[in-house]
């Protein structure tokens, strides 16, 4: 399924390798975070992008298993 991301007045499309990075990065966060109390608050997370060409078009959410969303993604999605 082609994902298409906005660029200013372009649309791009986004790669594989693209939507696995912002996996990786929300994983890692988790990871790194889990560290500096219960981890247990820091088991899932999800990716928006609304605008690549600001940094406030990209948006994450972090949560912890009492409150994943019930949105059939997983514990790490980039929401499309």
């Amino acid at each position: 399924m082609t994902w298409m991301i906005k660029y200013d007045e372009h649309k791009v499309e986004a790669t594989k390798d693209f939507e696995n990075a912002l996996i990786n990065l929300m994983k890692s966060q988790c990871e790194m975070m889990g560290q500096l109390g219960d981890p247990e608050y820091w088991t899932w997370g999800r990716c928006e992008i609304t605008e690549l060409a600001s940094a406030s078009g990209i948006k994450f959410w972090y949560g912890g298993d009492d409150d994943l969303p019930e949105d059939d993604l997983g514990t790490f999605a980039v929401v499309k």
